[in-house]
């Protein structure tokens, strides 16, 4: 059997390829790194430009002029936007408010019971302790010298928790609230309140059952086990007055969504202190969201910078729609005449990979954030909007996107809805992200990447340390070009194969082939002068 003997030479030059493909795109990048903001825009523009082109192309059949085409289109989407804006920004805003007031904390206002019941507990514990020394004969001037006095107070004190049990604590709210709304729907704004969780109000009842119990054997006793049980009463209302303290500093410093977590723990037996493991990181969250909302400096510089990117963007969408076959035509001259339908080729491939993607996988995401807004709001979860658009950003993201799109969703319903609700908004987002996936996502996407599910998994987790949002975005269209190129590179280098080629349309052949040359006569002087 006569094995075919490996091309040294060939592999050799495939590896140098590699090294130099390599250099080249790492020099590239450490260049266009340090002009990050304009590659940004540059590459959301021709994004814009590869979205709007097939909607240009059809109006400028009628128009006829290119120019008035994309002018058109501007205006189609200005108007859609300034409709999905009207019917969408203003309920977007008032749930984004109410989400931060529901991740803040109580107002002072709410708290006033629990500060109650801590300074009538402070003062019970003044007034046993000066009951203690009026009976081992210490002077002190706010004793009453009758114990039996302070049955009042600590039965007072004891309603006040009794109280605390089915009391309420809420925040300040910038929503308006619906006058109707059907019982068990949760308002899509719902009221930043919740019950008392009753993990802390135990402590303190604990401390007076004792203190109830200590002060009634005192009362029947005389001499030292009157002292004796004195000082025990003593010791459970320091006890209580430590407990309500703690309760208002926990009750001031944690967020309502984990206020209301507790008390669901707390009523289904399972004994987690939410305030100890995340109370300060979701304060200090909270506290980042309402200083964002309330800072209006900052909200109209960020506006104004929003603005002033998206204009720049619509430039360069603009010149790339009414330029950009011009622009390749003339890169096209550059190319050698025996070569250019190889370059035809790959820039085929490049626009079949990167605009059937880009337009496929925002009509995808589009597609999933408005089944699970939908969803959600017919499940009367609070906060729909929300849900459908992190669902549209988190399923921008390719593979892993849809994995965890359905966390916020989950996270907010558990908060706000019966259990029940969660899970059917569960089973929901994972059906319909099973048709969107599985189903419509090969057959609207097609062949147009063209690269395993390992691949695109690997490019994701690549380009998004790399560029972050956007760069986990693109990444899955980047490794489609570059298997192609590797693709390829391997049929030629290795396996001797020719590179395919396609034919330019008659248009880009009319203007890039040279006409026959002629002669050009040489004009003498008399010929000039008869000219």
């Amino acid at each position: 059997m006569h094995w075919r003997q490996p091309n040294w030479t060939r592999i050799l030059t495939i590896l140098l390829v590699i090294l130099a493909t390599y250099a080249i795109l790492y020099v590239t990048g450490s260049i266009l790194l340090r002009f990050g903001h304009a590659f940004l825009l540059f590459i959301l523009g021709a994004m814009s430009a590869y979205i709007l082109t097939p909607f240009v192309n059809r109006l400028e059949r009628y128009l006829r002029v290119r120019w008035v085409a994309i002018f058109f289109s501007y205006i189609a989407i200005a108007l859609f936007l300034f409709m999905l804006g009207v019917l969408l920004v203003t309920p977007f805003v008032q749930q984004a408010q109410s989400l931060v007031d529901n991740l803040h904390t109580p107002s002072a206002s709410s708290l006033r019971s629990i500060a109650q019941v801590r300074d009538d507990s402070d003062r019970l514990r003044h007034q046993l302790s000066c009951q203690v020394k009026v009976e081992l004969s210490v002077f002190c001037l706010t004793a009453s010298h009758d114990l039996a006095t302070y049955g009042a107070s600590i039965s007072q004190l004891q309603h006040e928790v009794s109280d605390l049990r089915n009391g309420t604590v809420s925040g300040l709210s910038h929503t308006p609230q619906p006058r109707h709304l059907s019982p068990g729907r949760v308002s899509p704004n719902p009221v930043p309140q919740t019950r008392v969780p009753p993990s802390y109000v135990n402590s303190i009842a604990a401390e007076l059952t004792f203190l109830q119990s200590h002060y009634a054997t005192a009362l029947s006793s005389s001499g030292k086990m009157r002292q004796l049980y004195t000082s025990r009463a003593l010791a459970d209302a320091q006890g209580a007055t430590r407990a309500a303290d703690t309760m208002y500093h926990v009750m001031s410093t944690t967020p309502i969504l984990l206020i209301r977590s507790q008390g669901w723990l707390d009523q289904h037996g399972i004994h987690i202190n939410l305030h100890d493991k995340f109370g300060q990181a979701a304060t200090n969250f909270s506290d980042q969201g309402t200083y964002i909302l309330d800072n209006t400096i900052t909200i109209l510089s960020e506006t104004f910078n929003i603005l002033l990117n998206t204009i720049l963007i619509l430039i360069i969408a603009f010149y790339l729609l009414l330029d950009g076959r011009r622009l390749i035509h003339q890169g096209m001259r550059l190319i050698p005449t025996d070569y250019r339908d190889n370059v035809w080729f790959f820039l085929t491939s490049v626009d079949k990979v990167v605009g059937g993607y880009i337009r496929g996988q925002l009509f995808l995401s589009a597609l999933a954030g408005v089944l699970g807004g939908a969803g959600a709001a017919m499940l009367g979860v609070p906060y729909p909007l929300l849900i459908g658009i992190v669902t549209f950003l988190l399923e921008s993201v390719p593979v892993i996107g849809p994995m965890v799109a359905v966390i916020p969703a989950v996270v907010i319903s558990l908060f706000f809805v019966p259990l029940v609700t969660t899970v059917i908004l569960l089973v929901w987002f994972m059906l319909f992200q099973q048709i969107v996936t599985n189903i419509l996502g090969p057959r609207i996407m097609g062949m147009a990447v063209g690269i395993h599910p390992l691949e695109a998994l690997l490019a994701v987790m690549v380009g998004y340390p790399l560029a972050g949002f956007l760069g986990a975005f693109l990444a899955v269209p980047v490794a489609g070009i570059i298997h192609i190129l590797i693709r390829e590179g391997y049929s030629y280098f290795v396996l001797g194969r020719s590179v395919p080629t396609v034919t330019p349309p008659p248009e880009v052949a009319q203007e890039h082939s040279a006409p026959p040359s002629s002669p050009v006569p040489v004009r003498t002087g008399r010929d000039s002068a008869a000219s």
